[in-house]
């Protein structure tokens, strides 16, 4: 088994490949089972689990784009409408003149004791925040997160169980690249040295598309997303150019 997963970068890829492994070999004829939310990563491995088992499944998606998603499976075909009605909700607050951040209520819903797992997508603006949540924890937060930084909350449930694309917010910019390894990528992206730079990656404090990347001379290509503890997230989006200097220009976005 050990050697069957050297495929696999990091030990919690490991060990979510041997969970959903173990649920789809010993699923019973039409019974429909589900993940918790997964990023992208997460749903490329349970996905070929299913496949490998000649399953049927079906994703749950808060809106058209949405990185975190649940995954419902069965021997048999079935309807995801009956399922999400109950297993999913969205909460909402308004936030108008906080200035609140995606980071900001990621912190605050995990201060709570949540798993990661439990939370899908977050979206927000000036005045609007909306979470994606399993239904088994809408309440445990309306009961225990009482702030997020100064604005006092208290969350409500919409109707849908789908969420408000419009709200999604992003920084694009120009950045010029010395080259494609990952520190280089970081050091423009952020405005720090090469060797700062150098540091966050080799302290593990870098994700690239999802999985933890220690390795500083990582090459990153277009659609890579990278994500840095303290400093949000980036997608790499297209080349631009080549300068008289013979470094490339590159557009980047930032999900605000």
């Amino acid at each position: 088994m050990n050697q069957s997963l050297n495929f696999l970068k990091d030990e919690n890829s490991k060990l979510l490949y041997k969970k959903y492994l173990d649920i789809a070999s010993n699923l019973y004829y039409g019974e429909v089972a589900k993940t918790k939310f997964l990023d992208p990563n997460e749903q490329s491995i349970v996905i070929s689990i299913l496949n490998r088992y000649d399953l049927i499944y079906k994703l749950y998606e808060s809106y058209s784009g949405c990185e975190r998603k649940l995954i419902y499976f069965s021997s048999d075909n079935f309807s995801l409408d009956d399922y999400i009605k109950d297993d999913v909700s969205v909460l909402y607050i308004r936030s108008r003149g906080h200035n609140l951040s995606h980071r900001d209520v990621l912190g605050a819903l995990m201060s709570t004791g949540i798993e990661r797992e439990l939370v899908g997508d977050i979206v927000l603006n000036d005045d609007y925040i909306e979470v994606n949540v399993l239904s088994d924890i809408e309440d445990y937060i309306k009961f225990n997160l009482e702030s997020i930084k100064r604005l006092n909350v208290n969350f409500e449930t919409k109707d849908s169980v789908y969420m408000d694309e419009s709200l999604i917010e992003y920084e694009d910019k120009m950045v010029t690249i010395s080259s494609l390894r990952l520190d280089a990528f970081l050091s423009s992206v952020l405005n720090m040295s090469r060797s700062s730079a150098k540091t966050l990656v080799q302290r593990d404090f870098v994700k690239q598309n999802y999985v933890i990347e220690s390795n500083p001379s990582s090459i990153v290509s277009i659609g890579d997303c990278i994500s840095v503890r303290g400093y949000g997230r980036y997608y790499f989006n297209e080349f631009l150019g080549t300068t008289r200097k013979e470094k490339q220009r590159i557009s980047v976005r930032k999900v605000l």
